[in-house]
């Protein structure tokens, strides 16, 4: 089943919401020899830690205490942000928010190597939790985080990433179109709310990724998520690639990226279908491309996932997110 026009034009519509980041720290570099400088491509927020133990996401459970050093992975698994930061990176903008420091203290963010001296936040007792912005380097897709005194909660929400770009392509004849877009859960949504159907984050587990809930589908409709996709006019799409967590067997799996025409018709893009049960963990679907040339003149884009799988309370099967790769 195909997703109403109404819907789309409403995700298309919350994909023009953008999130920068307030502190720029100097660890996001790239090679100044030559025409390279870091570029920021955004994508949906996606969380990488927390460690309060209620919600707890990634390795630190629990608050960070003076003078300890915690490192994450954006590629970590169990956290919504697997497989959106590409292996070629070389920073991060996040927003970060402290909770429940105990002392005056601050927190530094480097990628590696020995620790600089600065403060990329600086929690405080009694403060509300704000987020704020940080941009850090990361090596290997690592980076550290380090707290001076007291202990602090602390989350982390990666709104994009830095790749390296070559600014002496200035006087080619046009922008380039290569590069990696990734939409993480929590830009999808139920594109079918008549049957009942609602999107959760956490089910009430507290780690992350997109469910269906209230699973009311009669008459053989499939239930699905769909989220919208901004690709740069004339890029030729090369690779698709969809990440799930499927705790129990699948009846089915369908992903696919889609062209909605200005007429009102829909194309797919890109299509991929599974049955892979993975016991735990994460797991990525390789999608089926015709090396598609993006026409924004045309089509409004969008990925979508159904299964027949969805449940209203066990963890079946819930949506990370997507990655696609142009030229």
């Amino acid at each position: 089943m195909i997703p109403s026009r109404a819907l789309i034009v409403s995700l298309a519509v919350a994909a023009t919401a953008t999130v920068s980041a307030v502190a720029i720290q100097q660890s996001v570099s790239a090679d100044v020899s030559s025409g390279d400088r870091p570029v920021l491509i955004q994508i949906t927020p996606c969380r990488l830690a927390d460690s309060r133990p209620a919600t707890a996401v990634g390795p630190q459970v629990g608050k960070i205490g003076a003078g300890q050093t915690v490192t994450y992975d954006t590629a970590e698994a169990t956290t919504d942000c697997a497989g959106l930061i590409p292996s070629d990176a070389v920073g991060l903008s996040t927003n970060v928010t402290a909770l429940g420091a105990t002392e005056l203290s601050f927190l530094t963010f480097w990628p590696s190597g020995a620790r600089p001296d600065s403060s990329s936040l600086n929690p405080a007792p009694g403060e509300p939790p704000t987020p704020n912005g940080v941009a850090t380097g990361v090596d290997g897709g690592e980076f550290n985080v380090y707290n001076n005194l007291g202990e602090t909660h602390v989350v982390i929400d990666i709104n994009g990433y830095y790749v390296n770009h070559d600014h002496d392509d200035r006087y080619a004849s046009g922008p380039s179109t290569a590069g990696t877009f990734s939409v993480g859960a929590a830009a999808f949504d139920a594109w079918e709310s008549a049957f009942g159907w609602n999107k959760s984050l956490d089910n009430g587990n507290g780690n992350g990724g997109a469910w269906i809930t209230s699973n009311v589908h009669g008459g053989g409709v499939i239930p699905g998520l769909a989220a919208p996709v901004q690709l740069p006019d004339g890029a030729t799409i090369t690779a698709v690639t969809g990440y799930f967590t499927d705790d129990a067997p699948a009846t089915s799996l369908t992903m696919q990226l889609r062209c909605e025409e200005l007429d009102g018709d829909v194309k797919i893009v890109a299509n991929g279908n599974s049955t892979a049960a993975p016991s735990s963990g994460q797991d990525q679907l390789a999608i089926t491309t015709a090396n598609a040339t993006v026409d924004n003149s045309v089509c409004s884009y969008f990925f979508m996932a159904e299964s027949g799988s969805w449940a209203s309370v066990t963890d079946d099967l819930k949506i990370r997110g997507v990655s696609i790769t142009t030229i």
